[in-house]
């Protein structure tokens, strides 16, 4: 596991998915489908499709004025040693377009990634010494997704 912490933005895939959300259309629809692979995901819950969710949950909670203190900052995206600088993201669009059932399929998501019995981030923690204090990093995301 590439992580280093236990908030969602302390995680190479976290960025990783984060960048190309940024480098694609930024599309309401994008977030809309990492919560949907979650929630109908019946077998095993990859970690990649974990990641995706939460990632798009920061985004959306960001997007409705609660950003997490570890979201990334605009200077985030300027790019360092010489790489081209990563587009701007636009929250406006994305709070343009949220309504409650989004939100309420957020919610659900990030619960399915905490608590599914085959959800591999959760089995991966789980396993680690920071448990608890992911739980609670995704119990404070649920409350920060709010109409």
């Amino acid at each position: 596991m590439g992580a280093w912490g236990t908030k969602v933005f302390e995680d190479d895939l976290s960025f990783d998915w984060y960048d190309e959300f940024c480098e694609s259309d930024q599309s309401i629809e994008k977030l809309e489908n990492a919560f949907e692979d979650v929630i109908e995901t019946e077998d095993y819950l990859d970690h990649e499709f974990g990641i995706a969710a939460l990632v798009s949950a920061e985004l959306l909670a960001a997007a409705l004025g609660a950003p997490s203190e570890d979201f990334p900052k605009e200077d985030y995206h300027q790019g360092e040693d010489g790489d081209d600088p990563l587009p701007l993201l636009n929250l406006g669009r994305i709070r343009e377009d949220i309504d409650a059932e989004l939100v309420e399929k957020a919610r659900k998501a990030v619960k399915k990634v905490g608590h599914f019995s085959h959800s591999e981030i959760r089995e991966l923690w789980e396993e680690s010494d920071s448990y608890e204090e992911w739980l609670r990093t995704l119990s404070e995301l649920i409350e920060r997704l709010k109409m």
